[in-house]
């Protein structure tokens, strides 16, 4: 992840107040993301779940 993302994402959740800010901001920064930037990191989530499956919770990273 970027510097600059990890700077917005720090500001996002710093300046939340409650639930449905937190919500509406979720939204808001959700929709701005290109469905292949969402493609990808679900395809990384399910390669690194089943590699942790596979090694029973260890280290794994060897392996990607």
């Amino acid at each position: 992840m970027s510097r600059s993302r990890r700077n917005i994402i720090f500001t996002f959740f710093s300046l939340t107040l409650d639930g449905h800010d937190l919500k509406r901001r979720l939204i808001a920064e959700w929709s701005g993301l290109q469905q292949s930037i969402v493609d990808d990191a679900v395809d990384q989530w399910r390669k690194r779940l089943r590699y942790c499956v596979e090694t029973s919770g260890r280290h794994f990273k060897h392996l990607l």
